[in-house]
């Protein structure tokens, strides 16, 4: 998860979609998360960064709008934190570290203040080219995206961060990466 504006919203779809855990029961909403994830990592780990979006996209916009509300991404935040805590034993360490780097920028944050950050026109919703403003979709898949310096505005980001922004430093690709 290089980029923290996509950080929640793509954080499990980079991840391998592990089985089940034989901990806590999981919800409905856990469950169908579980398997929105399992249909598209294997889209997002393979084919074009826009697919990748796409998907998440139309999962993501509950109300078909084409934009996304405040309350939209706060039940995926919360479905996503739901998954998180259920499958927090079987995902990689180092993947469960940039998840929960992410996870801290936006607490501290808070989800409310970052939508207002990229709700450019604050029109009250979230456009795609608002949600990708900092970052340039290619043919690549969305990780190799995520970690090209050239294909996400850094300099961007950390304005909108403003003193979370040396957060970024142990995430962020480092020149010739």
């Amino acid at each position: 998860m290089r980029s923290t504006a996509l950080a929640l919203l793509f954080a499990a779809l980079l991840a391998p979609a592990p089985a089940a855990a034989e901990t806590d029961e999981p919800t409905a909403e856990t469950l169908a998360f579980d398997a929105f994830l399992a249909r598209s990592s294997p889209l997002c780990l393979r084919q074009a960064a826009l697919r990748c979006v796409e998907t998440a996209w139309r999962y993501v916009d509950r109300d078909r709008s084409r934009s996304l509300s405040l309350e939209e991404l706060q039940a995926v935040r919360g479905e996503f934190m739901s998954w998180f805590r259920w499958k927090e034993p079987e995902i990689d360490p180092g993947e469960r570290r940039r998840i929960l780097l992410g996870m801290v920028i936006f607490d501290l944050l808070g989800l409310a203040r970052l939508f207002e950050l990229y709700d450019g026109d604050q029109d009250g919703a979230i456009s795609r080219g608002e949600l990708l403003s900092d970052v340039r979709l290619d043919e690549r898949p969305l990780g190799k995206v995520l970690t090209d310096r050239e294909a996400v505005d850094w300099q961007s980001i950390r304005r909108r961060l403003g003193a979370l922004a040396p957060a970024l430093d142990t995430i962020e690709p480092k020149a010739g990466e």
